[in-house]
């Protein structure tokens, strides 16, 4: 009777044990989390199409290649960096760094560029609010990378003009920053072009490539007389001696 006992106890012991290993393989995963390092993070649906995660297409952990999924969330032009783990067996941790948008690449609808001149989408992923039009000139409908494009010059004399002109103590918010012909050799078409909004004025500068952040403080000392001025005003800083200015309507 006892050995009959011992018996049903270990095979229930058996059966129990199989029961809590089948019952942990056949729980998918179901739910992702998300850690970001910007207060705008990604939505969990777009995390879990790059993760090719459904409830039509069950993933479970003994399988779920974590190695494989870093590398495809950081192929993402929106993610720079990717770390996951599991919190539980249905349950994914995603720790990423999103791409920082540094300004708005006005060539193209809905598209910004990070410090390093990757592209990619704003909406719906990102807010555009506060960002500076950045225009290139570029006339292709594809998008070039801009650090190996015939653009690469023009791109990097803008990051660095908008880094330079960020660090100023401006009257009026930088709305764009255009550098499609800051390389023609004609001095007459030569030029950088700078737009800031007043309260009730918009400015139009005309800056030469050489010599913007000279330009730029003349520019600064000129605000205070033009402070009651209202609509737009052009106001062309490439002669050595003198700034044009014209006033227009807007």
């Amino acid at each position: 009777m006892k050995k009959y006992i011992a018996l049903f106890l270990i095979i229930g012991m058996f059966s129990i044990s199989l029961y809590l290993f089948r019952g942990k393989e056949s729980v998918p995963i179901q739910k992702i989390s998300q850690q970001s390092t910007q207060k705008e993070v990604l939505s969990t649906l777009f995390l879990s199409e790059l993760l090719d995660l459904s409830f039509d297409k069950k993933q479970y952990q003994e399988s779920f290649d974590i190695s494989l999924a870093e590398k495809e969330l950081s192929s993402s032009s929106l993610i720079e960096q990717a770390k996951i783990s599991f919190v539980d067996s249905s349950h994914l941790l995603v720790s990423y760094v999103p791409v920082s948008p540094i300004a708005m690449l006005g060539d193209f609808e809905n598209r910004a560029v990070d410090l390093v001149g990757n592209i990619f989408p704003v909406k719906p992923y990102f807010s555009k609010d506060g960002l500076v039009k950045i225009y290139l000139g570029i006339k292709e409908k594809g998008i070039p990378s801009l650090e190996e494009s015939k653009y690469k010059e023009k791109w990097l004399f803008a990051k660095q003009c908008l880094l330079d002109l960020l660090g100023l103590d401006l009257p009026g918010r930088i709305e764009s920053i255009d550098t499609s012909l800051v390389l023609e050799k004609s001095l007459g078409k030569n030029e950088v072009v700078v737009v800031l909004q007043h309260l009730h004025r918009k400015d139009y500068l005309r800056l030469t490539k050489r010599n913007y952040l000279n330009e730029m403080s003349n520019y600064i000392i000129l605000c205070d007389k033009l402070r009651e001025e209202r609509g737009a005003m052009m106001v062309d800083f490439r002669y050595d001696t003198c700034a044009f200015l014209e006033k227009f309507a807007d």
